[in-house]
């Protein structure tokens, strides 16, 4: 899979994070491009053990969070 080198570069497991990707974009190929790209720009490694709770929160601050209408934007709460 073309994803996969650019993750195998940030985890132990580019698999499983692979599907992780694929279960939070409901395998729609943009999204799950755009998802992989945030990956691979994070600092550091993810760390072992918690790809889960990793991903979910790079899916809410990268993706969720900044989205226009979001609640943060409507209540003018942004960072």
């Amino acid at each position: 899979m073309p994803l996969m080198p650019g993750l195998a570069a940030k985890t132990s497991h580019p698999e499983a994070v692979l599907q992780m990707v694929l279960d939070w974009t409901g395998g729609q190929p943009l999204l799950s491009q755009k998802l992989c790209k945030f990956i691979r720009k994070t600092e550091g490694h993810i760390p072992e053990g918690q790809e889960t709770a990793w991903i979910e929160q790079l899916v809410h601050t990268k993706i969720i969070e900044s989205e226009p209408g979001t609640k943060a934007e409507k209540t003018g709460m942004q960072g």
